[in-house]
C-alpha cells in the first residue's frame, strides 16, 4: 500500500535509472570548476582548497536525492507493518492512510521559497559572490537550491509524522508480547538519524578547517549534534512508545488484580483447612507471566538498533581524521 506521493515524493524519491544520477552528479560537481576556468582563477581555484566550499551544497543535494527513495519506502514499511493490528477493513485503512499521508502542495512550495530565499541571503553575506561572476552565480544558485530542499525535506518529514499519528489513533489489536509489527518505526527512526549523521559529515568534510578542531567550540558543537541524533531517534518513536507503554500498563494492572484475587481465593481456602493444587499452579502461571510481561519492550527497537545508532554517531569523525590526515600531508 502506497502513500499518497508529495510533490517532494514525486520528485525525489521515485527511484531514478542509475545513469541519470550519474550524470546529473557529474554535471553539478564539475560546474563549479568550468565556472572557475571562466573567471579566469582555474589554478588559484584548485590550489587554494576554494573548491571545497563551493562543492558543499550540490554535494548535499545530491545526498538528498540518493536517500529519499529509501526514506519513502520505509514509510511505506511502517504502513505494511502496522496494517495487520489496525482493526480497519482494507479500503477503510486505505482512504485513512491516504487523508492523512496528503502534503498541501502549496506548503511545500512555500517551504521551499523560504530556504531558497536564505540562501540566497546567506551566500551574499557568505563573500561567495565578490569578484566572481560565473563562480559567484554558480554558488547563488546551489545555495538557494541547498536550503530550499533542505527545509522542504524538513516540512515534508513534520507533515508526514501526521500518519503514524494517525494509526495510533485506530482501533489496534496490541500483543504487548509480540512488538514485531511496530519494529519498522524503529528502523524508521534509525535511517532518520543516520541520514542526519551523513549530513553532518558531509558538511564538514567540506567545511571544517584544520585549526578549528583543537577548539573547545567544535567539541562543543559536535556534541550538540550528537545529542540531536538521539533525540531525532526517540522523538519518531515516542508515539509508538507512549502506545505500548499504556498497553502494558492496562495488561499488567488487569493481571495484577488477577493475581490477588486468585491469592484471596486460594487463603480462604487454606482458613477452611482446604488447599487447591490447581489454584496454585494458576497463581504461580500467572505469576511467571507477569514477569514476562514486565519485561515486554515498549520501545520499538532492538539491540542491534541501538548499537548500530551508537557507533553510527562517530563516523562523522572520519572527517575530522581526514581533515588531520591532509593536514600532515600538505602542510
Amino acid at each position: 500500500m502506497d502513500l499518497a506521493p508529495s510533490i517532494f515524493d514525486r520528485f525525489l524519491s521515485r527511484p531514478r535509472p542509475l545513469w541519470v544520477a550519474l550524470f546529473v552528479s557529474l554535471i553539478l560537481l564539475v560546474l563549479p570548476f568550468v565556472a572557475a576556468m571562466l573567471d579566469g582563477i582555474g589554478r588559484e581555484f584548485l590550489v587554494s582548497g576554494t573548491w571545497r566550499a563551493y562543492l558543499m551544497a550540490p554535494a548535499i543535494m545530491l545526498y538528498i536525492w540518493l536517500i529519499s527513495p529509501a526514506m519513502y519506502r520505509v514509510g511505506n514499511e511502517v504502513v505494511i507493518s502496522i496494517r495487520p493490528v489496525v482493526q480497519l477493513d482494507d479500503e477503510s485503512f486505505a482512504s485513512m492512510v491516504e487523508q492523512a499521508s496528503q502534503v498541501n502542495p502549496l506548503h511545500e512550495v512555500i517551504a521551499f521559497g523560504i530556504g531558497a530565499v536564505f540562501g540566497v541571503v546567506s551566500t551574499f553575506t557568505s563573500g561567495f559572490t565578490e569578484n566572481v561572476f560565473w563562480l559567484g552565480g554558480y554558488a547563488l544558485i546551489t545555495n538557494a537550491l541547498m536550503y530550499g530542499l533542505l527545509t522542504w525535506v524538513i516540512y515534508a518529514s513534520v507533515a508526514n509524522t501526521r500518519l503514524n499519528a494517525a494509526i495510533h489513533h485506530q482501533p489496534l489489536k496490541i500483543d504487548i508480547l509480540d512488538p514485531a509489527p511496530f519494529e519498522a518505526v524503529g528502523r524508521q527512526s534509525l535511517l532518520l538519524a543516520l541520514v542526519f549523521i551523513g549530513g553532518i559529515t558531509l558538511s564538514l568534510l567540506f567545511s571544517l578547517q584544520v585549526q578549528t578542531i583543537t577548539s573547545w567550540e567544535f567539541w562543543l558543537g559536535y556534541l550538540i549534534l550528537v545529542l540531536v541524533v538521539m533525540l531525532i531517534f526517540f522523538f519518531n518513536m515516542r508515539p509508538t512508545h507512549q502506545l505500548l507503554a499504556q498497553e502494558k500498563k492496562d495488561e499488567l494492572d488487569s493481571l495484577q488484580r488477577r493475581i490477588n484475587n486468585s491469592c484471596r481465593a486460594l487463603l480462604e481456602q487454606l482458613d477452611q483447612g482446604q488447599h487447591s493444587d490447581s489454584l496454585s499452579g494458576e497463581i504461580n502461571a500467572l505469576v511467571a507471566y507477569e514477569d514476562r510481561l514486565d519485561k515486554a519492550r515498549t520501545w520499538p527497537y532492538n539491540t542491534a538498533t541501538l548499537r548500530t545508532l551508537f557507533f553510527s554517531v562517530f563516523i562523522p569523525l572520519g572527517s575530522v581524521a581526514i581533515k588531520l590526515l591532509e593536514g600532515v600531508l600538505f602542510p
